[in-house]
């Protein structure tokens, strides 16, 4: 479940104080319009924009400031796995497989599914990666740079190779 209504929730708190933000939501209304009628019912529709299915992710993180993810499971989120090759920090739900990948304060934050207060926790960790300075930018950058290469095609297939051909 990607949960995208705790993204618009967390919208709701931060274009009150931001209103120069825009949420980008790739892939379906897991809802089949449901979440789209929740932006219009919360007048928000100038912030949030559903994507749907896309093959240009590249193009799309690298307008990209921070990536989000409200999921509340996971295997092993490719969208993070992206991310961490954009070089960009990430701001996720703590759940199996983005507390995996995501190390809280390092590459971004990770927030407690059970924080009675996480949609103002989550936008507050949001407005905390803006609010960097240049090189504790660049320092996530180069964290999640090379916590990439341990997922690069190459990398993945040397270590079956060692497990296979042992």
């Amino acid at each position: 479940i990607k949960n995208q209504g705790f993204l618009i929730d967390v919208m709701e708190k931060l274009v009150k104080k931001h209103d120069n933000i825009h949420l980008l939501l790739v892939g379906p209304d897991e809802l089949n319009g449901h979440y789209q009628e929740l932006v219009k019912e919360k007048s928000l529709e100038k912030y949030i924009h559903f994507l749907g299915r896309r093959s240009d992710i590249s193009q799309i993180l690298a307008i990209t400031k921070i990536i989000l993810s409200a999921s509340l499971r996971e295997g092993l989120p490719v969208n993070i796995q992206e991310a961490f090759a954009a070089g960009l920090p990430v701001v996720a739900l703590n759940c199996r497989g983005m507390r995996d990948l995501v190390e809280d304060g390092i590459n971004g934050y990770v927030i407690d599914i059970d924080d009675i207060d996480a949609i103002n926790t989550f936008a507050d960790r949001i407005v905390k990666l803006y609010k960097l300075n240049d090189s504790e930018i660049q320092d996530i950058r180069n964290n999640n740079l090379n916590k990439a290469k341990k997922y690069d095609i190459k990398s993945l297939v040397g270590e079956y190779q060692k497990i296979y051909f042992k």
